[in-house]
């Protein structure tokens, strides 16, 4: 008996986005969810894209309704979008506190959980908030597994100093690593981006603040999430290069600009190419560099979650697994991650909880790159004409006669190039809060953030970088032990109905400690001991250590006045003590009025 095979082909879908009243929309978002696969409508309205039937088309548009709509496969589809009243009863969480977000006076961006969960695969933080906020620019610095981004919220702020954005996690002022902390614990971010909404962190908020919350459990039965995902990683547009006869025939026109060749000369190719390359180009070969170097990876993702509760007690604990392998090998990124939020209520008056965090990433090939390779010479830059083995089989140092030309697949063998940097830390935040009398409440925050780096390099004899001389490893350790406490007075009130009040006081403290310790050698008797036995080396080529400590005492007080819910106005002043300051000139202050 044979089964017929049903098979959906992917169609072409054109159609035309209007708004209620029929007008047409233009710069509508059209999308398949859960996939990068989109468009956006022309100045009609009109749309086209690629869709199977099956697919979920998702139509986006300021000021109007998400809308979801199933494709069937017919090949033409109009949309109709309902317009959208902002919800200005949403809270926002602007620092220190939470607001209505119609008694926001600063520039606040708020990112929902439901629009975090749109995004199908991210590593970090910084990815999800890629086209999610307005005025808040991601750039991807690195394609290896686990590499950094960079957020620059409404452009550059210093020439010389840094730019980055400082991030709050549940309260607590984070400057370390955020790959440690897991995407899918992620409940809510919001960006405070103009002086207004910054200046209640004095001077490191003066790039922007983004503020992150993680879950937290709800009163109910227990509720179990399963998070899980599975793709490939591959390089989209591979670069076009030339191959043996186009280089050859590069070389030569190279040597005509130049007077130097003549085409009516028979022993012109054996004066202008080395053997190789003549032997190359009689057998018209073509060795495909960037092919040897480069292959698929992967990427998996587990994430597993159990939360619930009663009205008083209240849980969310998460563990999760990431593993990614890149386009390079020997680049891979692997993350364990366990959390756990805990919300008590004593009385109506006492309440008090905990966010801990809990990670460990093991990072190879940090500074791997056969592309460029030493000396800007990688497998971009190799010989198409030239050869990576002998006649026995055997890894070439050099390909060519150039002195520069390295052989890039001697850095891929096992053991020969090792770039390990793995990393222990513990995050955490505990608090309770106290209502003295009514609308006056007191919360003090204790969040320690400690952490161990490790990196370790080896390069063997035979690698793009010793070429042939003696091996060289290297050990770099760091260790940071920071902690805030944050005592925090608020006090709310409403007069006549007319009349809204909330003011704001807090008092901070915090220290950061920071050790670094080195060591790099030269000459290990046995190439097993890579990094891990510096001592039997025959050369310590340098040795150092540093140790840094800073502390920041800071106070501020913020008023948010509201009068008959039209008109809004923000008082914030701070003041910093830092020991980073001058010694005369220890304190800074930042007010601002909205």
């Amino acid at each position: 008996m044979v089964f017929p095979v049903i098979m959906f082909a992917q169609q072409t879908l054109t159609g035309t986005v209007t708004d209620e009243n029929g007008t047409t929309l233009p710069g509508v978002n059209v999308s398949i969810k859960g996939t990068f696969v989109g468009t956006a409508t022309n100045i009609d309205g009109n749309f086209r894209i690629q869709a199977t039937a099956g697919d979920i088309l998702v139509f986006q548009f300021i000021g109007y309704r998400t809308l979801e709509i199933e494709y069937t496969g017919t090949p033409t589809l109009d949309v109709t979008m309902e317009t959208q009243v902002i919800g200005l009863d949403e809270i926002v969480v602007v620092g220190y506190g939470t607001q209505a977000r119609s008694d926001i006076s600063g520039a606040v961006s708020a990112i929902s959980e439901r629009a975090l969960a749109e995004v199908p695969k991210v590593t970090g933080v910084q990815q999800m908030l890629q086209a999610r906020a307005a005025g808040v620019d991601v750039v991807t610095t690195s394609n290896k597994p686990g590499g950094g981004m960079q957020i620059r919220v409404r452009g550059r702020r210093s020439f010389a100093a840094g730019n980055d954005p400082l991030y709050i996690i549940d309260g607590i002022p984070v400057t370390t690593w955020l790959n440690d902390i897991n995407p899918n614990d992620i409940e809510s971010i919001n960006v405070l981006k103009d002086a207004s909404a910054t200046a209640i962190y004095g001077s490191r908020g003066a790039n922007g603040v983004i503020v992150i919350t993680t879950r937290r459990g709800k009163p109910g039965p227990v509720s179990v999430r399963l998070n899980s995902y599975v793709g490939i990683n591959r390089v989209a547009y591979p670069p076009r290069l030339m191959d043996g006869p186009e280089f050859a025939e590069f070389k030569r026109e190279s040597r005509r600009a130049a007077g130097t060749y003549d085409d009516n000369d028979p022993l012109a190719d054996e004066k202008l190419f080395i053997p190789i390359e003549l032997e190359g180009i009689a057998l018209g070969r073509t060795t495909d560099w960037y092919g040897l170097v480069m292959e698929d990876g992967y990427v998996q993702n587990q994430d597993l979650s159990l939360s619930g509760g009663t009205e008083k007690t209240r849980y969310n604990i998460s563990l999760g697994f990431m593993d990614e392998t890149g386009t390079e090998p020997l680049q891979g990124y692997t993350r364990y991650s366990a959390r756990v939020n805990l919300d008590q209520v004593v009385n109506e008056r006492l309440s008090f909880g905990l966010s801990l965090l809990g990670t460990y990433s093991d990072r190879d090939g940090e500074s791997f790159n056969p592309l460029f390779g030493h000396s800007a010479m990688g497998a971009r830059n190799e010989n198409p004409l030239a050869v990576p083995y002998d006649a026995e089989g055997n890894l070439l140092l050099r390909t060519t006669t150039e002195p520069d030309q390295l052989n890039p697949l001697l850095d891929m063998v096992p053991g020969a190039y090792v770039n390990n940097r793995n990393t222990n830390r513990l995050l955490g935040v505990l608090f309770a809060e106290l209502e003295l009398l009514e609308g006056l409440r007191f919360r003090t925050n204790f969040g320690p953030d400690i952490s161990a780096d490790k990196l370790g390099d080896y390069r063997g004899s035979r690698t793009t970088e010793r070429q042939g001389g003696d091996d060289w490893a290297r050990v770099w350790q760091r260790s940071n032990m920071s902690f805030t406490w944050e005592n925090i007075l608020t006090y709310d009130a409403n007069i006549a109905g007319v009349h809204r009040l909330n003011f704001t006081g807090l008092h901070s403290v915090q220290d950061n400690r920071i050790e670094n310790s080195n060591m790099s050698v030269i000459g290990l008797p046995i190439p097993t001991f890579q990094y891990h036995n510096l001592g039997a080396a025959d050369i310590i080529e340098n040795i150092g250590s540093d140790f840094q400590r800073s502390s920041l005492v800071s106070y501020m007080l913020r008023l948010n006045y509201v009068f008959d819910d039209r008109y809004i106005a923000t008082i914030t002043a701070r003041a910093d003590g830092s020991s980073k300051f001058a010694g005369d000139n220890k304190w800074g202050y930042f007010p601002s009025a909205a």
